[in-house]
Order: structure tokens, then C-alpha cells, then sequence
């Protein structure tokens, strides 16, 4: 299986596969932003750090560059400074949805596997048929 990032929250797959009661729930919990507001601070981000990196890169001798050739570098500074932004927050409110999804489920079996992500929705299993690990959530509110 491929590792992608999706490019929305929305996209995520274990927030496609729930009920539409626990996503709205979940990703309400999780305070997960919209796609706009994703991509704007995920830019925001970029732009910072390309503006910190450039002004580093400057001050060991990359100012001597060519007027191309800088710009060059600023804009793939600033693409691989997005493209890391949003897969640290895709990652991280991955991780919240996932924390979210065994707290809805205390008691009883995980639609999706919080492990590798897999839709059990399905499945009568105890364990995930992916990756093997247990969807059975202890109740600890006991």
C-alpha cells in the first residue's frame, strides 16, 4: 500500500468510513480545520519558514546566486516547506481522529482500525485483518 497524504481532512480514510454522526462528532473534537483554512495556514507556514530559510541561505553565501537561480531556490524552498507542513498537520489531526474514534467506541469494536487505518466496518473480527491488531476498546470508564 502506498503512503499518501491526503489533501484534505475530509479525504482521511478513516473519516470517510464513519457514520456521519460520529465524523461530524470526531472531527469536531479533533478541531479540524476546513480545506481553506487547511491550505491557507499550511501557506502561512511555508512562507515563514521558506522567509527563514532564505535569509539563512543568504547569510552563508547564497546571495551570490543569479536572479533565476534565486528565485528558483525560494520557490522550491517554499513548496518543500508546504508539502512538510501539511503532512505534519494531516498527520497530527490524523492522530486525534484516531484517539477520538476508540474513545467513541469504549466497549465495543472499532469501525476502523486505529492502527493502520482499515475499514472493519464490515468485519465481525475481533482483531484487523490488515495489520492484526486488536479493535476490541476495554471500557475504562468503570
Amino acid at each position: 500500500m502506498a503512503f499518501l497524504i491526503p489533501l484534505t481532512i475530509a479525504r482521511i480514510p478513516e473519516v470517510q468510513s464513519l457514520p456521519t454522526a460520529m465524523r461530524a462528532r470526531i472531527l469536531s473534537n479533533a478541531k479540524a480545520p476546513g480545506p481553506i483554512r487547511l491550505w491557507f495556514f499550511n501557506f502561512v507556514r511555508g512562507v515563514l519558514c521558506t522567509l527563514v530559510l532564505t535569509l539563512l541561505g543568504h547569510n552563508l553565501g547564497l546571495g551570490s546566486l543569479a536572479a533565476l537561480s534565486s528565485v528558483a531556490f525560494i520557490i522550491g524552498v517554499l513548496l518543500i516547506s508546504m508539502a512538510i507542513a501539511h503532512t505534519w498537520t494531516i498527520t497530527r489531526i490524523r492522530g486525534q481522529i484516531r484517539f477520538g474514534i476508540e474513545e467513541a467506541s469504549r466497549g465495543s469494536r472499532t469501525p476502523i482500525c486505529t492502527s493502520c487505518g482499515y475499514d472493519c466496518s464490515e468485519i465481525n473480527s475481533d482483531q484487523c485483518p490488515e495489520c492484526g491488531v486488536s479493535r476490541q476498546i476495554p471500557d475504562t470508564s468503570g
